[in-house]
């Protein structure tokens, strides 16, 4: 069978649109080098590329066509990342995303507010309460203040000048939204571990570090249990549940 040029050329822009979601397929198998605030991007990605692709002329009809209906399916998938929180708290954690990334792309005014409300009540529900390492409770009375009888010490330029040297007390989430993003060298974790511990304070940074090294798919989790069933066939199936754990646990750190 000889085909036309004309079906070469369909075949040859097919190939261009389907290496996107091989791409794609390639990136998130990578298991641990991929975590869950880069879901969104990734999928961001696919749908400009399809979009594209959809409006570019050159292309024949059917890829055109193939190219709607992916990004209809696309944003079917999209559209589940609203049944969970975690990926808009993970990415608002990344210090080179925030908000911004939002803005960025475009999106709602409401959505935006809605991810940051969601944000800012999984911070004051969860992590505003675990204490500090280091923080003493303070057992010992303390004096209260002197008031000064002087009314040359309450004149209004000087009680003034006093209320403007007390530090106000920044919420770590206000602050940390109102700085602009930072370049982590591709490790939001370690960055989170050095300045925005010295920054934002503990409690931020186990925040942050409980989001972003979630993984962004089951691919460990699924390899792990294939491993294991290999581990243990049929001719091999007398070992113990902590032998079994042991020698998968071993065969995994060998590949770090």
């Amino acid at each position: 069978m000889i085909l036309e040029d004309d079906e070469w050329k369909l075949l040859e822009q097919l190939r261009e649109v389907l290496k996107i979601l091989y791409d794609a397929t390639q990136y998130v198998s990578r298991g641990d080098e991929l975590n869950i605030h880069l879901v969104i991007p990734a999928m961001d990605v696919i749908d400009e590329q399809l979009t594209n692709h959809s409006l570019n002329e050159e292309y024949t009809p059917p890829v055109r066509a193939a190219c709607v209906i992916g990004k209809k399916t696309l944003n079917r998938y999209y559209n589940r990342t609203d049944e969970s929180s975690m990926y808009r708290i993970a990415m608002i954690l990344h210090p080179q995303f925030k908000t911004q990334y939002f803005k960025n792309a475009k999106w709602e005014d409401d959505w935006i507010k809605t991810a940051e409300r969601i944000f800012r009540e999984d911070w004051d529900c969860r992590w505003s309460l675990l204490k500090e390492d280091g923080d003493v409770e303070e057992t010992a009375t303390v004096a209260p203040p002197k008031t000064s009888t002087n009314i040359f010490d309450h004149m209004p330029a000087v009680v003034a000048l006093q209320q403007s040297l007390i530090a106000p007390t920044t919420d770590p989430i206000d602050l940390y939204l109102s700085t602009p993003c930072e370049s982590v060298n591709g490790d939001p974790l370690e960055w989170w571990s050095t300045h925005g511990r010295r920054q934002y304070g503990l409690r931020m940074m186990r925040m942050a570090h409980s989001y972003l090294s979630a993984p962004a798919t089951a691919v460990d989790v699924e390899r792990f249990f294939s491993r294991g069933r290999i581990l243990l066939s049929h001719i091999r199936n007398r070992l113990s549940a902590t032998s079994t754990r042991a020698l998968l646990l071993v065969g995994a750190w060998t590949r770090l």
